[in-house]
């Protein structure tokens, strides 16, 4: 193109296709086209190789990882949701989430559905030079390193002390609203506590307050909230589907839970919830078919679960 070599992957039209009926596959016929010449003076002739297109209603997603451990596709349904895929790791780098530009500054939220091929990007923040977690109790090698690290790092979660974490430690129903509770901002508000077993000014007053108002966590009955209870797993995704639905966002799930031998021990109340929430990826199974919906929650499997929703969201 005036003495310089044409690049190929310049755009030089473009044309919209209209799928009327089944997916498949189709053969557009090109002819030979030609460039104008800019002057005016006549035109430079290409040569347009006929194009096969496949329609479907399967969605490729690959995710790029930017330099950390390799993610694999997946294959989504057009209107489906992506799963959350796990974490990569990169020495030296905190995994900030994916996003779907490769500048990394549109962040994909998993909650949005799929409606085309894409690739996702991981996002990273550079961790040099940064203090390592001060609790002896966490190791680089544990499989919740990097959720704990993540967690910690966005004040999402504290120590027990000022040298442990206690990741084995069962999660109280306090300490998940808490979590959410921060999450926010730690929002206050005005109405009264109902909750008897919720004592004045402590470290989880406010955090019950604002979740009960606002409909995220419900208690016992109208004056019971159980603040030491232990929460369990279908608790758990259900505060947090209620939490996705205060932020907008849709929870409805078609989620078949057949597949895990133990789906008869959801509760009736939860079925919804753990359905958004095994489709979503923040709770998956504790083997390939259990998912032991009425066992505790440790607070390194909360989070865990709780990294995963910040990336989700």
């Amino acid at each position: 193109s005036g003495g310089v070599d044409w690049d190929m992957s310049t755009v030089v039209g473009s044309f919209q296709l209209r799928v009327i009926g089944s997916s498949g596959s189709s053969v557009i016929q090109c002819s030979d086209c030609s460039v104008s010449r800019p002057d005016g003076s006549g035109s430079y002739p290409f040569v347009i190789s006929d194009l096969t297109v496949t329609v479907s209603d399967e969605c490729m997603v690959s995710f790029d990882s930017c330099g950390g451990t390799p993610i694999s596709e997946q294959t989504v349904f057009s209107g489906k949701r992506v799963k959350i895929p796990s974490m990569p790791a990169r020495d030296g780098y905190l995994f900030t989430g994916w996003y779907s530009d490769v500048e990394c500054t549109e962040k994909w939220h998993f909650s949005a559905p799929v409606t085309k091929n894409l690739c996702l990007y991981a996002g990273w923040e550079s961790d040099a030079g940064e203090e390592s977690l001060p609790f002896d109790d966490i190791r680089a090698e544990d499989w919740y390193y990097d959720s704990i690290r993540y967690v910690y790092k966005s004040d999402l979660m504290n120590g027990v002390g000022e040298t442990a974490f206690s990741p084995d430690t069962e999660t109280s129903r306090a300490m998940a609203v808490t979590i959410l509770w921060r999450m926010e901002g730690s929002p206050v508000v005005q109405n009264s506590m109902r909750f008897e077993d919720v004592a004045a000014d402590q470290w989880y007053t406010e955090a019950v307050r604002w979740a009960s108002s606002e409909g995220i966590v419900n208690g016992y009955s109208e004056t019971v909230f159980g603040v030491n209870d232990i929460i369990t797993r279908e608790q758990m995704a259900a505060i947090l589907c209620r939490y996705a639905a205060y932020k907008g966002h849709d929870t409805a799930a078609e989620t078949d839970l057949t597949a895990f031998r133990d789906v008869q021990t959801v509760s009736d109340w939860a079925a919804d919830a753990i359905k958004w929430s095994v489709e979503s990826g923040l709770i998956q199974g504790v083997g390939d078919d259990i998912l032991h919906p009425l066992g505790s929650a440790t607070r390194a499997q909360t989070a865990t679960i709780l990294m995963r929703f910040c990336i989700w969201n």
